[in-house]
């Protein structure tokens, strides 16, 4: 279902078009209308075959992405049309790790979280990191450090996934305008980009 609001921007009114919320989960719950959600939200737009595409695409990629770093995750996805640019959400809420953290993260243009608005936010995140640094390492006698055993499961257990994720990477960041990531405790947002006008 598609639905058509109104949001006031300064003393003018933008008209937006916005898809239907579909819940998903790692399970594969909901993915298949997520995906008709966004062709459905693609054909109403009149858009060309290589942006009906593109949706669909990163539609798929962001949640296989979502899911192969996060594993366990409830979400909801929808999309959003302003002046020819769609926005793809997802917001999920799940366990996330420091290590999750910066991959997800990684597929940000900028590097940056949106959700640190504050300077205690961002005062916050040096923090973890520095702690996140300190955990897992021993240090010998000779003051050589060494990972421990949780360290080093983590390594290697993502490494036999780290390809598929590089390619969603891939894939997502060659075909969006622009992709956002927030990240507030467990509750994780990203947005898609893409500027139909454009492609």
């Amino acid at each position: 279902m598609i639905y058509f609001h109104n949001s006031q921007k300064g003393d003018s009114f933008i008209y937006i078009m916005q898809s239907s919320k579909i819940s998903v989960n790692n399970n594969g719950k909901g993915i298949n209308s997520a995906l008709d959600e966004a062709e459905n939200f693609a054909k109403s737009l009149n858009l060309n075959h290589k942006n009906k595409f593109h949706i669909r695409l990163l539609t798929e990629e962001v949640m296989e992405l979502v899911k192969s770093i996060l594993g366990d995750f409830n979400a909801d996805f929808w999309i959003d049309e302003e002046n020819n640019i769609c926005s793809l959400h997802l917001q999920a809420q799940a366990k996330i790790n420091y290590p999750q953290k910066q991959e997800l993260l990684s597929v940000s243009t900028t590097g940056e979280n949106i959700a640190n608005r504050s300077i205690m936010d961002k005062v916050k995140e040096i923090i973890s990191a520095g702690v996140y640094g300190m955990e897992g390492i021993n240090i010998l006698p000779g003051g050589e450090a060494i990972q421990t055993p949780y360290v080093w499961y983590y390594t290697w257990n993502s490494s036999s996934s780290k390809n598929h994720d590089e390619l969603e990477k891939y894939i997502i960041g060659n075909i969006a305008d622009e992709v956002k990531v927030g990240i507030n405790k467990n509750n994780i947002e990203l947005i898609i980009i893409l500027n139909v006008k454009e492609h």
